[in-house]
């Protein structure tokens, strides 16, 4: 009979401490992350920081994009040709996507004059790279929407209405 008391003691008091935990975390605010409301704000997609810094029309027609990315892991991590997306969308839905190939950023023109980054970049926690993307078959293409994403060890996109 000691015995059952000690456990519907014990039972109590675990379930006033229980019922005590929701009411103090409820008291605990926890930063919400802002939310870019521009491609040109730095938004986080994982291990990345990223933020669109050019989107037009190259010499040939074909949407470009510069893309300042920073490392946001806590760790050095390597960018390569799927790290970075971007997507249009046109007022009818219709999608058209860079190619999986990083160019130089300070080199622009036509595909053929393009630079591609051929390796892995290696960046520390805060370092940033800039690189530029070629969007195909997009020339005449009147996007509303952009999508920027990350395909690098997790999948991360935001949208955002274009202009």
């Amino acid at each position: 009979m000691a015995a059952s008391w000690l456990v519907v003691a014990c039972v109590a008091a675990i379930l006033s401490v229980v019922r005590a935990v929701p009411a103090r975390a409820a008291q605990v605010i926890i930063p919400q992350e802002r939310a870019p409301a521009r491609l040109n704000e730095y938004a986080n997609y994982g291990i990345w920081d990223m933020r669109v810094e050019e989107l037009a029309p190259g010499p040939d027609g074909h949407w470009q994009a510069v893309v300042r990315v920073r490392d946001a892991a806590t760790h050095p991590v390597g960018l390569t040709d799927d790290g970075v997306m971007i997507t249009l969308f046109d007022a009818d839905g219709r999608g058209v996507q860079s190619i999986p190939t990083l160019f130089r950023a300070a080199i622009a023109g036509p595909i053929s004059a393009l630079e591609p980054i051929p390796d892995t970049m290696w960046l520390e926690k805060g370092d940033e790279v800039r690189v530029r993307m070629f969007i195909r078959n997009s020339i005449g293409f009147l996007p509303v929407r952009v999508r920027v994403g990350s395909n690098d060890r997790e999948t991360f996109s935001r949208t955002f209405p274009f202009r």
